[in-house]
């Protein structure tokens, strides 16, 4: 991050997801972040949801490890209906009624698609999926970690989705409790993928950062 900050000569940082742990944690330390806005980082507030999550993502690194990827994407759909307690709002409710053998199928025919039309230097999916390891590793890095943010100096916007995972928002809600110097924003009708460009409404999610930083 420091890198990039001094490269590019920007003072404002954004972080979806995991990136909003990042974009967190450096505002601890670099001067040259002023403001930092986050889109539901899941950071580790809650033991019980997050040891739901942990057991998802062991059981996703068995299934890399055997090669059965669209086995391990049919697993972390888990995420939307097991780590929040099963209590989960549209659009995610599909995910419970759908058999586990369909899903596979339809991931498998996805993973195909997506490896022919890759193009120069992109990356397939088949090969992104064995990184959600890192992504569970990094959450897990931040228990114990949330008072530290009480230093954070710089202006945070905290953005979360209407339609997102519950532990997200609970995630948030401590966030907006412990950060000094915090706006909070929930955008009506959007999900955990909103920022996200092919599947997501990403102009809604900028939208509320422009108005932000102006």
């Amino acid at each position: 991050m420091d890198a990039i900050l001094k490269k590019t000569g920007a003072h404002y940082v954004f972080g979806t997801a995991t990136g909003g742990i990042i974009a967190l944690q450096s505002a601890l330390y670099l001067p040259d972040i002023h403001k930092a806005i986050l889109y539901e980082p899941p950071f580790y507030v809650n033991e019980t949801e997050m040891n739901n999550f942990n057991d998802i993502g062991k059981r996703y690194d068995n299934y890399v490890a055997e090669g059965k990827l669209s086995s391990a994407m049919v697993i972390s759909g888990e995420i939307a209906t097991k780590v929040s307690g099963d209590k989960l709002e549209s659009p995610y409710q599909w995910v419970k009624y759908m058999p586990n053998i369909i899903m596979r199928l339809i991931f498998r025919i996805i993973l195909e698609i997506d490896a022919r039309n890759v193009k120069d230097d992109d990356i397939t999916l088949k090969d992104l999926i064995p990184t959600f390891h890192d992504d569970v590793v990094l959450v897990n890095e931040t228990k114990g970690t949330i008072e530290n943010f009480k230093e954070v100096t710089v202006d945070v916007l905290l953005l979360n989705g209407s339609k997102t995972f519950l532990f997200l928002k609970h995630i948030i809600d401590v966030l907006n409790e412990v950060l000094p110097h915090v706006e909070r924003v929930e955008i009506q009708g959007i999900d955990h993928a909103a920022a996200e460009d092919i599947t997501g409404k990403p102009e809604i999610v900028a939208h509320e950062i422009k108005t932000f930083l102006r």
